[in-house]
């Protein structure tokens, strides 16, 4: 097997049985709710996690761009494993922020090298071209793993509520090894240039870019919000369902078909860009957000949980077609930082809006939680489009 294939399989399987360490993520509320936590308390740990991964974000993309990707993923595993297991272990709920604290640090670590490292193998290998397919498979393979757990593991849950931490922590020492297998590929000259110096060129790549292309700002803060909305809706979701009484079971098979729309979406993710667009990609990630969220919003109704596709189609979108738009857009040298800012620009949207969110439900309800989201994904969508028929984008 040579090198272009040994690190795409090894990273599939490791990007594959990451999703395995989402168990806790996709029953969030009634996980913590089991822990005898309050829906404040509850609400308030994915701002710290926002937090996390917002100060972490720039500084690891700064040092993912100066030091082996391979490494990142390493240690990116090895703190999110060592989170999963302070939550399966603790009821204590200090504990608990420090866990998140910690899974933001390794989401910091693994955001700006996991998909760097895919499209620098493929353009030493003169096959950059292919990296959305590339993507988009590993995607599908992902989501097609979150499908699969969240419909096993809402029987797990209703056996033991501890299960989904103990599973996450299980899966984090399978994929551990998997980066150092991986071999290194290499990228523009920064091995030749160290410290400051290096980081002063990645700034000024940055900055050309941006002086050059300034409505590519706009792109960079279009599509990490509504991701970060979309984030946010999947909490709203699950509080929707709890609401209207069903189990955690009815949830894992409504959150097994969320992913099964994303897996799709990703499996043609390659196929959308090259017939349709990279605008018309970007329509859907803004539209399919506002209609989803705007609908469910108007009234709590268990026949209005189906509208929730629309919602996953733009998460999709993003996971996928999104990124594989950054990655074209910026040269090597300063692709794992563009990265990083842009999931700066995601960790802070969702820092504040999960807050926000959280007061309007505790205030008010579910509904007016989803149809606030629905007001910010469609203001964004209204200036995106104005800025387009202004410039290319």
């Amino acid at each position: 097997m040579n090198v272009l294939s040994k690190n795409i399989w090894l990273y599939r399987f490791y990007d594959f049985i990451n999703g395995g360490d989402k168990f806790v993520v996709i029953f969030f509320i009634p996980f913590f709710m089991n822990k005898g936590f309050s829906s404040t308390e509850i609400l308030f740990l994915p701002t710290v996690l926002c937090a996390s991964q917002l100060i972490f974000s720039v500084p690891l993309g700064f040092l993912s761009d100066l030091w082996k990707r391979k490494y990142i993923l390493f240690f990116s595993t090895l703190f999110r494993g060592l989170a999963w297991f302070l939550m399966y272990m603790s009821n204590d709920y200090s504990v608990m922020v420090l866990a998140w604290a910690l899974v933001g640090l390794g989401n910091g670590f693994h955001f700006g090298s996991s998909s760097p490292f895919l499209y620098d193998t493929l353009a030493h290998h003169n096959q950059k071209e292919g990296f959305s397919k590339q993507l988009g498979y590993t995607k599908a393979m992902l989501f097609s793993f979150y499908m699969g757990i969240s419909m096993v593991g809402g029987f797990l849950f209703e056996l033991d509520h501890t299960i989904p931490a103990l599973l996450n922590f299980g899966f984090c020492l399978l994929i551990a090894p998997l980066p150092l297998l991986m071999d290194e590929p290499p990228r523009y000259k920064l091995e030749k240039q160290k410290g400051l110096l290096a980081i002063i060129t990645m700034y000024n790549e940055v900055v050309r870019v941006f002086r050059e292309n300034p409505h590519l700002l706009l792109l960079i803060v279009y599509g990490p919000v509504i991701g970060a909305l979309g984030q946010v809706s999947i909490f709203l979701f699950q509080h929707y369902v709890t609401e209207l009484s069903l189990s955690a079971i009815a949830l894992g098979w409504f959150l097994s078909i969320d992913y099964l729309i994303r897996g799709v979406v990703s499996f043609l993710a390659y196929k959308v860009l090259r017939r349709c667009g990279e605008r018309f990609a970007l329509y859907v990630l803004g539209g399919a957000m506002f209609m989803g969220t705007f609908i469910m919003g108007c009234e709590l109704l268990v026949y209005l949980i189906p509208f929730y596709a629309l919602v996953s189609l733009s998460r999709g979108v993003y996971a996928t077609l999104y990124e594989t738009i950054i990655q074209n857009r910026f040269s090597a040298r300063a692709r794992a930082t563009m990265s990083s800012i842009k999931n700066v620009v995601y960790n802070l949207t969702y820092m504040i809006s999960s807050g926000v969110i959280a007061w309007i439900v505790g205030i008010y309800s579910v509904s007016y939680g989803l149809l606030s989201l629905s007001l910010v994904a469609g203001g964004l969508l209204l200036i995106f489009t104005m800025v387009l028929k202004r410039r290319a984008v």
